[in-house]
């Protein structure tokens, strides 16, 4: 049997939508992702502290990835992951002054995006036949 190949996956229409779909929610949630852990040490107060909180709503985004998936369907959990960044990130523009509650705004734009990542990555099988999902993958 012949191997499936990226060609063979761009012929048909959906998969080839759900493909480039993915292709940018992993970019852009996976930037996002990396940059918050990378602008880490710039946030007021302590690191330590702050390392604690964000693995904390890491956690706290995983769990809730698996209770919304079994819940709803893949759109609606991403509408709701951009919803908690959104509200988030908009919360850190208005009130970036108050020093004191900005590692906590950020923390809830790290659940967004981590609820972000997370579902591009767990919903791969359920977008994709089982042929290509190695491809898909790599």
């Amino acid at each position: 049997m012949k191997q499936p190949v990226l060609k063979d996956l761009l012929k048909v229409r959906k998969l080839k939508r759900n493909l480039i779909g993915s292709t940018i929610l992993w970019s852009c949630s996976a930037f996002n992702f990396y940059l918050l852990t990378f602008f880490l040490k710039y946030f007021p107060g302590n690191i330590f502290e702050n390392s604690f909180f964000f693995a904390l709503s890491d956690l706290i985004a995983f769990a809730s990835v698996g209770f919304l998936l079994k819940r709803t369907d893949i759109v609606k959990a991403l509408y709701i992951a951009f919803a908690i960044d959104f509200i988030g990130g908009v919360a850190y523009i208005l009130f970036h002054q108050n020093i004191s509650i900005v590692p906590l705004l950020i923390c809830i734009c790290r659940a967004g995006v981590t609820m972000t990542y997370n579902i591009g990555y767990v919903s791969v099988k359920e977008l994709f036949p089982t042929l290509f999902i190695a491809t898909v993958y790599g």
